[in-house]
């Protein structure tokens, strides 16, 4: 593992410039400005890794808009997160939920309250022992979370009928898999 510096930036920088005048590309801008913040090996796998990254970030940040974009709903994305896993596997357990979150069981108390507090989500069981509750999605819930799923969806449908091929489509969904594993194993 090396430190590449400011330094080693320039140095990177001025090579290209003095090739191209006035041009510096924009792959070396983009790892000029990763390996100016940060201590790492280099290689193929590295560079990989930080587009993967910035391209999950950019896909995951215009989703969040989207969620956002109607007011009604004022859902977070953690919250709706919550929705879809009890709509599609039913109620679960709060630790079940915030493993599913990658969050901590204390960070997920505070959002299922939230979302029993606004009826979106009910616990259920654990009369005899509080530790045994289950949440479960509520019709209100469900109501939220297919309006704003189907928003959000048609958005991605639009996106993918316009600007992608087929092959490409098949690409995209082939990736799902590994795109899961990876979260997982993050």
């Amino acid at each position: 593992m090396q430190h590449r510096g400011a330094g080693d930036a320039d140095v990177q920088v001025d090579a290209v410039a003095a090739q191209a005048p006035g041009r510096v590309s924009r792959r070396v801008a983009q790892s000029t400005y990763v390996s100016y913040l940060t201590y790492m090996s280099e290689g193929p796998d590295v560079a990989a890794a930080q587009d993967l990254r910035v391209a999950i970030g950019r896909v995951a940040r215009r989703l969040r808009q989207l969620y956002a974009t109607e007011r009604e709903s004022t859902a977070s994305f953690i919250e709706l997160g919550i929705l879809v896993h009890l709509e599609r596997e039913g109620p679960a357990s709060p630790t079940t939920l915030a493993e599913g979150e990658g969050v901590t069981s204390q960070a997920i108390a505070g959002v299922v309250r939230e979302l029993e507090r606004r009826a979106l989500v009910e616990r259920t069981g654990g009369q005899a022992d509080r530790r045994r509750v289950a949440v479960a999605i509520t019709d209100v819930g469900r109501e939220l979370l297919i309006s704003r799923e189907n928003a959000v969806v048609d958005a991605m449908v639009k996106a993918l009928a316009d600007e992608y091929t087929p092959g490409e489509r098949g690409q995209l969904e082939s990736a799902i898999p590994l795109l899961n594993r990876l979260a997982r194993r993050l």
